[in-house]
C-alpha cells in the first residue's frame, strides 16, 4: 500500500484530475489521515460501460492508498436524470427498469471489485429518497439554493441558450445529488466525492451545501470523460447502441473489447495506459518514447489484454491474431480447430447457419450490413473475404467448398472484422 499523501501527484501524472475543490485543503488533508471517498452511479442501462471504467479503477487505486470506498447507486435518482451532457430531456425510466438495471448493475461492481482485490461498500440513495418529506426539503434545502447559480451551470445554460426544454424534474437534479452527498457525509463521513469532469458543477453545490449547514469543508475530485475522435463518449454512441462497448460479456463479448481496443486513435493509447492500468509510470514512459507502429500497435495489445483481464477475468491468447494463420495464397488454411474453439469462446462474432444461404443474406443476419444495396456494393469493391479469399460475386451461394473441419467458414469484413459461421446441417 502507497502512501496517502502521494496520490493527488500520481493522480496528475497519470492525467487522471479535470479539477479538485478546496484543493490545497484537501492536500492538507490527505497528509495525516485517511479518506471516505463515494462514487455516484445512475442506472441509465442495464449494464456499465467503458466510460465508468476509468471511475472503477480510479476507486481501486483510492482504496490502494489506503482510502475507504462507497458507491452510491441512484436508484431514487435515475427517476429524475442528470441533464449534464444531455441537449434534450431524458427519456422516462420507470422503476421496474430500474430495479432490473440495479441488481445488473450492483453485481458488475461486485464482480470488479473481486476480480480487482478492493473493497467497496454499496449504498443505494433510496434509503432516504423514500423517507424524505417533500415540504420540508424543500423548505430547509431548497431554501439554501440559488436559481440564478444553478442556471449558470453550463449544461443547463447550453440547454436554455438552444431553446431546448429543461423540465422542472432535470432542473431539481443538482438538489438531489447534493444531499446524496449531504446524507454520505454525515452518516459515512465520506469527505470526497469523484465524478467525471460534467460533475464539477453539482459536486460544488454538494460541498457548498454542506458547508452551509455544518461550517465544514469536503473535497471534489473530477476526472476526464473519455472521448473518441468526433467527442462521443468513450464507448458510447448517440446514434446506435450498438457500438456501446459495455462491461457485460453477453453485451459485448472479450473478444469485441479488445478489438475495440487495437483500433482506438493510436495518439490515445498511452493516456490510456496512465489511467486505466496500474502499471508503474517509468515503464509506461519508457513505452511512450517508442512511437513507431510497431510499438503502438504492441502497447494496445498489451492494454487490451490488461481490460480484458480486469473487466472478465480472462487472458487473451498472445496468438489471438488470425493473421498467422494465412498462408501464401491468402487462404485461412492453417489455423487450428483448436483456435476456431477459442475464437468462439472468447465471443467472436458468431451465427448459426444452413448451407445453401448466399452471402449478402448472411452478411444481413451477422448485422455487418445494413442492407442489400450496400452489401452488394461492398462485395463487388473486394470487401469482403471467406476464408481469405476475396469473393467478388454478389450473389455468391456457400458450399461445402467453404467450410472448414466440415464445421465453420470465417468471414471478414476490410482488415479487421471477423465472424464466424457455424454450420448446423453438417457432420462434425
Amino acid at each position: 500500500m502507497i502512501l496517502n499523501k502521494n496520490f493527488i501527484d500520481d493522480l496528475y501524472n497519470r492525467k487522471l484530475i479535470y479539477k479538485i475543490s478546496n484543493e490545497k485543503e484537501l492536500k492538507e488533508y490527505i497528509n495525516n489521515k485517511n479518506l471516505n471517498i463515494y462514487c455516484g452511479y445512475d442506472l441509465t442501462y442495464d449494464s456499465l460501460h467503458i466510460g465508468h471504467l476509468l471511475s472503477l479503477t480510479l476507486l481501486k487505486r483510492l482504496y490502494n492508498y489506503g482510502n475507504k470506498i462507497f458507491i452510491l447507486i441512484g436508484d431514487s435518482t435515475s427517476l429524475i436524470g442528470d441533464p449534464s451532457f444531455k441537449n434534450k430531456n431524458r427519456k422516462i425510466i420507470f422503476k421496474d427498469e430500474i430495479n432490473k438495471f440495479k441488481k445488473k448493475i450492483i453485481d458488475q461492481i461486485k464482480k470488479f471489485s473481486y476480480i480487482n482485490k478492493f473493497e467497496v461498500n454499496i449504498i443505494n440513495n433510496s434509503e432516504w429518497f423514500n423517507k424524505i418529506n417533500i415540504i420540508n426539503f424543500i423548505y430547509y434545502i431548497g431554501n439554501l439554493f440559488s436559481i440564478k447559480k444553478i442556471i449558470n451551470n453550463k449544461f443547463i445554460k447550453k440547454r436554455l441558450e438552444n431553446n431546448n426544454n429543461i423540465s422542472f424534474k432535470e432542473f431539481s437534479y443538482v438538489l438531489l445529488q447534493s444531499y446524496d452527498f449531504l446524507k454520505m457525509y454525515k452518516q459515512n463521513n465520506v469527505k470526497l466525492q469523484i465524478g467525471g469532469s460534467d460533475q464539477f458543477s453539482n459536486i460544488n453545490f454538494g460541498i457548498n451545501l454542506i458547508y452551509k449547514l455544518y461550517n465544514k469543508k469536503v473535497f471534489g475530485l473530477t476526472f476526464p470523460i473519455l472521448t473518441d475522435k468526433k467527442g462521443f463518449k468513450l464507448g458510447k454512441s448517440n446514434i446506435n447502441k450498438k457500438k456501446i462497448i459495455w462491461l457485460d460479456k453477453e453485451k459485448t463479448t472479450p473478444y469485441e473489447l479488445y478489438q475495440y481496443i487495437l483500433n482506438i486513435e493510436d495518439n490515445k493509447i498511452f493516456d490510456l495506459f496512465k489511467m486505466l492500468t496500474f502499471y508503474d509510470l517509468n515503464y509506461i514512459y519508457e513505452l511512450e518514447k517508442n512511437k513507431n507502429i510497431d510499438n503502438i500497435i504492441k502497447c494496445k495489445k498489451i492494454l487490451a489484454n490488461h481490460l480484458v483481464k480486469i473487466i472478465y477475468e480472462k487472458n487473451i491468447n498472445k496468438n489471438f491474431s488470425l493473421n498467422k494463420s494465412y498462408n501464401k495464397n491468402n487462404n485461412i488454411i492453417n489455423i487450428s480447430k483448436k483456435k476456431i474453439n477459442y475464437l468462439i469462446n472468447i465471443g467472436i462474432n458468431k451465427i448459426y447457419l444452413k448451407l445453401g444461404i448466399n452471402l449478402i443474406d448472411t452478411l444481413l443476419k451477422l448485422d455487418v450490413i445494413k442492407s442489400k444495396s450496400k452489401a452488394k456494393n461492398i462485395i463487388i469493391s473486394g470487401g469482403i473475404k471467406i476464408n481469405g479469399n476475396k469473393i467478388f460475386d454478389f450473389k455468391y451461394k456457400f458450399t461445402k467448398n467453404d467450410l472448414l473441419y466440415d464445421k465453420y467458414t470465417i468471414i471478414i469484413k476490410g482488415k479487421k472484422k471477423y465472424y464466424i459461421i457455424i454450420w448446423k446441417n453438417t457432420i462434425i
